[in-house]
């Protein structure tokens, strides 16, 4: 994987080698609509403190997949927003890659991947920003 930044967002291109699935590991479906602003935020945390957790060469991954038509900026405005969380939740992080992956049908999602296998997916209202007013941004 080619890695363009240290910090910040990372475009890494279309993540084809990454499956995905229209079911989290905590049991959502797509089928269930969009991931609320609670579950939304508890994720993000949760995977987060699970990520500080581990050692300085392993790395926390978010996936961005734009649902059905939506446009390409959305989902950088959703990496933006999750880049912001971060900061804002853990200043000193750097171990984590922001990619976009290829669209889904339906509804858009993140999938966060931690030492290589999927944690968690967020599904997304479609054409809105991750979390919008309950992700935390400095």
């Amino acid at each position: 994987m080619c890695v363009l930044k240290k910090i910040g967002i990372y475009f890494v291109g279309v993540m084809a080698l990454l499956p995905y699935s229209d079911v989290t590991s905590r049991g959502q479906k797509v089928s269930d609509g969009p991931s609320s602003c609670e579950y939304t935020r508890a994720v993000l945390d949760s995977n987060l403190a699970d990520a500080k957790k581990l050692s300085d060469n392993s790395y926390i991954i978010f996936v961005f997949r734009a649902g059905e038509k939506e446009a390409r900026r959305i989902n950088m405005k959703r990496m933006e927003t999750v880049r912001k969380h971060i900061a804002y939740r853990l200043p000193d992080f750097t171990n984590f890659v922001l990619a976009e992956g290829e669209s889904v049908s339906l509804l858009g999602k993140v999938e966060i991947y931690i030492q290589g296998k999927i944690s968690s997916t967020i599904f997304l209202d479609k054409g809105k920003n991750i979390g919008e007013n309950c992700v935390e941004e400095p």
